[in-house]
């Protein structure tokens, strides 16, 4: 999820399949309304390039919005490995 205004976060891209993309749908809850799937540019240290990132919806910010839990650094990948929940 991601804060308005709160700038850049570091993530993963990750080669998959195209049909790896329905089952991810329903890990993050497109359907439920929960994520949204956009197709962004985004950069890395190659440079630009287009990738799928999933996004909160308005109404799951508004509805989680006691729950959320700030990226320390805006690196992802490290609070995800320092993280426990």
């Amino acid at each position: 999820m991601a804060f308005p205004g709160a700038g850049k976060v570091k993530g993963e891209i990750w080669a998959i399949p195209p049909e790896a993309l329905l089952v991810l749908d329903i890990y993050e809850g497109v359907h439920e309304g929960i994520y949204e799937r956009l197709r962004l540019q985004v950069e890395t240290p190659q440079g630009q390039t287009e990738a799928w990132v999933y996004r909160a919806t308005p109404q799951a910010m508004e509805d989680l919005k006691d729950k959320l839990r700030r990226v320390s650094g805006n690196d992802w990948r490290t609070w995800r490995r320092e993280t426990t929940f």
